[in-house]
């Protein structure tokens, strides 16, 4: 837990200071959403087939959105132009493998948390991609030692 904290405290190391912006606060929110709803799939998952299950574990939080908020319809013509289009089905095909690897193995693994922290190896991933593909190159040292020691603080917590 001490390594996941001091990783969160590298990444947002900023010359001589320790600064949290407004994305954090939800970056959190989400983590203790997924850590919660994983080991919910589990035991879903002990009942119910994996293609199904995949299906509605997808779109029930695209018909919550559209419940809570209709006028996302209106929005919908940014996403479907012809810039967009590839690189959302690019996307949505990346997560749609990623599910379906994810969640077969969340569904025949004895421990869960195993699967999990497995599955962190996209963090690194992401902070590498991050570095290379989006240019976030400051700090860049620091975001990959973070990435290395929250996926080791995770490793020795599970």
């Amino acid at each position: 837990t001490f390594l996941i904290i001091l990783s969160v405290i590298i990444v947002n190391y900023r010359k001589g200071t320790f600064s949290i912006s407004r994305s954090d606060f939800p970056a959190l929110l989400a983590g203790l959403c997924f850590g919660l709803a994983n080991i919910n799939d589990k035991i879903i998952l002990e009942s119910v087939p994996l293609y199904p299950f995949v299906f509605i574990a997808f779109l029930f939080p695209s018909l919550l959105m559209l419940a809570i908020k209709p006028q996302i319809i209106l929005k919908l013509n940014t996403v479907f132009n012809k810039s967009l289009i590839i690189t959302m089905l690019i996307t949505a095909l990346l997560y749609g493998i990623g599910a379906i690897t994810f969640f077969s193995a969340l569904q025949i693994a004895v421990f869960p948390s195993k699967v999990v922290t497995i599955n962190l190896v996209g963090v690194i991933l992401t902070v590498f991609m991050g570095i290379l593909i989006l240019n976030e190159k400051d700090n860049a040292f620091l975001k990959i030692l973070g990435a290395v020691i929250s996926v080791i603080g995770i490793y020795l917590v599970s």
